[in-house]
């Protein structure tokens, strides 16, 4: 008789579990993938609550200067996220051995608000932003300054809709200002149709010299005459004469003085102190005096033929 225990248990011969009864008779793939689709958010999300709290940050951006205000982020989230912070995270620039960014040179002072850098900077982690009339200048400005393509664009469609005659100069000015040539084309469209009410407008005022010296070398805005252009060009100059003035003999040399009525020319025209004191500008209006009174002696001598 054979002792119970005595023998030896040979646990690794044994058939195993085949591949053919795990699945039950079905001879199936020995491997599947698996992908859980909420994964990628549920990581960023942790990524955005971590920086929230300041934890595992490496890198700090730097708002508004001495006083301004500080943002702690991860730099592998920002790299990943924007080609802008790559080469300047990536060991090559003083930013990545100091671990600060400044962030300097914005179109208004101190820069934009703290809201607003805090949306922007949460968009890199979880490409998720609100963006409201109020704000979308500064996060317009943030997103051309990071190279987030997608959220600039996104802004310029958000403009495109809410343009309107009352806002499509200060909008054509911004399409300009970041290279929006759909937003611009679209918003240069009605400010053409619209030019006579335009320019009513102070907003029209604050544009710089050369977006005043486009409008006035376009054939197809409307206006009522020639005269109200020149009054435009005096009343732009006039805002700020200390820096304007130097620009009127260029825009002067843009208007149709020849469809000025003479008695215009010679009363409100030639008396003008930026055309007096400019030699240029008096022979263009001399010339211009002078065409009208060869078109009238011109019409006076075919009427008595």
């Amino acid at each position: 008789a054979e002792v119970r225990g005595s023998g030896t248990v040979d646990f690794g011969s044994g058939p195993g579990i085949s591949a053919m009864e795990a699945s039950g008779g079905d001879p199936g793939p020995e491997a599947e993938d698996f992908e859980c689709s909420s994964h990628c958010s549920e990581l960023s999300w942790r990524q955005n609550e971590q920086r929230r709290q300041g934890l595992f940050c490496d890198i700090t951006l730097c708002f508004g200067g001495a006083g301004g205000r500080e943002f702690r982020a991860h730099r592998s989230v920002l790299a990943a996220a924007t080609e802008y912070f790559t080469p300047l995270l990536s060991g090559q620039f003083s930013e990545s051995r100091s671990g600060r960014v400044e962030m300097r040179k914005w179109s208004s002072e101190p820069g934009p608000e703290p809201d607003t850098v805090e949306a922007v900077i949460e968009y890199m982690y979880t490409g998720r932003i609100r963006v409201s009339t109020g704000s979308v200048h500064e996060v317009l400005e943030l997103a051309d300054r990071f190279l987030l393509i997608r959220l600039k664009e996104f802004c310029g469609e958000f403009l495109k809709k809410k343009l309107h005659l009352s806002n499509c100069v200060a909008i054509h000015s911004l399409a300009h200002m970041y290279t929006l040539s759909q937003l611009a084309l679209k918003a240069a469209d009605m400010i053409r149709r619209n030019f006579h009410k335009v320019i009513q407008d102070e907003e029209f005022y604050t544009l710089p010299f050369h977006l005043i010296r486009d409008w006035l070398s376009d054939l197809e805005i409307t206006v009522d005459s020639e005269e109200v252009l020149f009054e435009t060009v005096l009343k732009w100059v006039q805002r700020n004469a200390e820096e304007r003035e130097r620009y009127f003999e260029e825009l002067f040399k843009l208007l149709r003085l020849s469809q000025m009525k003479p008695t215009y020319l010679t009363r409100h025209v030639k008396p003008e102190r930026l055309v007096a004191n400019n030699e240029v500008c008096v022979k263009l209006v001399a010339d211009a005096v002078e065409r009208h009174a060869l078109r009238a002696e011109n019409i006076q001598s075919g009427t008595f033929q």
